[in-house]
């Protein structure tokens, strides 16, 4: 099965030592991660799909707060797996499947070691999250 890998970069801190990363799938940005509240005892993060063409269609939250970073990236994975169902099954007709082609397989071609064949969506792919933390 194909697999799309998204990576975490991390974003100089915004807010002092809150832990920040902006998630690609490629060249294109797909969301991101970013600690709220960090205090000795607790830590409240906050991810988000939020560089995508999206609309409330897909069905489920497109992003959210989580207990920690673990779960964020959780539940992002899973935001980003329901967005590629959904891109696959926009109609021809859509007016979004350009802006959704584009996002997806201009700037993500080539991580499987293959051209994606345009203006086709290619099948299901099963997304991975790795964040590289450092």
């Amino acid at each position: 099965m194909n697999r799309i890998e998204l990576v975490a970069k991390r974003q100089d801190d915004l807010e002092g030592d809150r832990p920040d990363y902006s998630v690609y799938a490629g060249e294109q940005l797909v969301g991101r991660v970013y600690c709220q509240v960090k205090r000795s005892d607790v830590e409240e993060w906050f991810w988000s799909v939020n560089a995508l063409t999206v609309d409330r269609t897909i069905g489920i939250a497109m992003h959210g707060y989580a207990t920690d970073l673990d779960d964020a990236k959780d539940k992002l994975r899973t935001a980003f797996e329901a967005w590629l169902l959904w891109a696959r099954a926009l109609p021809l007709s859509d007016l979004k499947r350009p802006h959704v082609e584009e996002e997806t397989w201009a700037r993500i071609r080539g991580i499987e070691g293959q051209p994606v064949p345009a203006p086709l969506l290619p099948p299901p792919l099963q997304a991975s999250l790795w964040l590289g933390l450092g």
